[in-house]
């Protein structure tokens, strides 16, 4: 990698739109519910998240120092108390969302000894979990303590401390809390309990963790290979959208890495995938129910073939593409964006029955996947003005 630069104008705006629209979007499908103006929900956010923006770039290099200090760690407490209070508050069960129960139920029944991809959520009998096992295994601990929405926080303060450490800077901090304090988007993930954002924020630390401590050199994955290997295996196995962004920041470094590399890491991250997989796999040897019903069935879509080639094609080509790090973070949010939203217009123009993008088939909350790396973009592009 390159040594990073400031962002590109241009690539910073495209980030700028990427996070309107997915908080537009939010507005336009949630708000009516409580009998608003989508329209002019949406002008009032613009003009808010604008003002927050222009006033940042404005002064967030003015703040002093320990103002920005107090400010970067207190956010995340009061984001964090308010999340607990609305877990205190919001009984899940009247919530139609279920990406908290499709966990929930996981974990009740895999310790109860039934077999946890057979189980369905609160809010049918044919939805099913979807996440892969080590995603389910790392939310046990929440579970224990009474709710798998804690997980969200705990992430929140992970993705937070990642920022910080690969930054060694408060205002990089700030400015990502502060937009996801203004983001409706984010809030539905916390009032929902979803746990998409959250799985995201985990890659996203791995991810700047790498880069900041793993890499022995510039271009390959260095000596480090098959501890990223295994990272890559498990990180595979906690949901098929985790692999996406891991995807783009590794293959470049893959396919330039010897030969002996190149051919045990893919096998090593297989076997840690099949090791994972294999409880579930070999649960019944009778019925072998894994074939019947498994995680896989919930996470692929009837989404057009055509659409997922280009946007491999895409992908591989962004991945090869040598740029520095912030470019890549900058081009991993785009291209997370335009995945999630292409695949949802491929079910809305392409699907034989009627499909709405506001409608239960598309999951919109998945394009806040993009938020971790477009923020943390922008806010470098801040922090090579401005440091502490």
């Amino acid at each position: 990698m390159e040594k990073n630069r400031p962002l590109d104008n241009t690539l910073a705006v495209l980030l700028w739109a990427v996070y309107a629209a997915v908080n537009v979007l939010f507005v336009c499908k949630y708000v009516p519910r409580a009998g608003l103006s989508p329209l002019w929900m949406s002008v009032a956010w613009c003009a808010l998240a604008a003002g927050v923006a222009v006033l940042w770039n404005r002064f967030g290099g003015r703040l002093p120092g320990t103002l920005v200090k107090w400010a970067a760690w207190g956010l995340p407490v009061l984001v964090s108390a308010a999340a607990i209070a609305a877990f205190c508050l919001i009984d899940p069960l009247t919530i139609n969302v279920d990406r908290w129960s499709a966990t929930t139920y996981f974990i009740d029944a895999l310790f109860r000894g039934e077999y946890p991809y057979g189980v369905h959520t609160h809010v049918s009998d044919t939805n099913f979990p979807s996440p892969f096992p080590v995603w389910h295994y790392l939310i046990i601990p929440f579970r224990l303590c009474g709710d798998v929405g804690l997980a969200l926080v705990a992430f929140l303060w992970l993705a937070v401390a990642a920022v910080f450490l690969y930054s060694r800077s408060h205002r990089p901090v700030l400015f990502f809390m502060l937009m996801l304090v203004v983001s409706p988007a984010f809030w539905w993930e916390i009032l929902t309990r979803s746990d998409g954002l959250s799985n995201m924020f985990l890659v996203f630390a791995i991810i700047l963790w790498m880069e900041k401590r793993v890499w022995t050199d510039p271009v390959t994955l260095g000596k480090h290979w098959p501890l990223v290997a295994v990272i890559a295996g498990l990180v595979a196995c906690t949901r098929l959208s985790a692999v996406i962004p891991l995807a783009l920041f590794l293959f470049g470094r893959y396919v330039r890495s010897g030969v002996k590399t190149l051919v045990f890491f893919p096998l090593i991250a297989a076997v840690v995938v099949l090791a994972v997989f294999a409880p579930y796999v070999f649960w019944d040897t009778s019925a072998w129910v894994f074939f019947s019903r498994n995680p896989f069935m919930s996470q692929s879509s009837p989404g057009s073939p055509v659409i997922l080639v280009c946007m491999v094609a895409v992908a591989v080509m962004l991945a090869l593409w040598k740029k520095d790090f912030v470019v890549t973070l900058a081009t991993t949010g785009v291209f997370i964006f335009a995945f999630m939203l292409v695949s949802m217009l491929g079910l809305v123009f392409f699907s034989p029955e009627p499909v709405s993008l506001f409608g239960a088939k598309c999951d919109i909350s998945y394009l806040t996947l993009s938020f971790p790396f477009c923020l943390m973009a922008l806010a470098m592009k801040q922090q090579s003005i401005v440091g502490d």
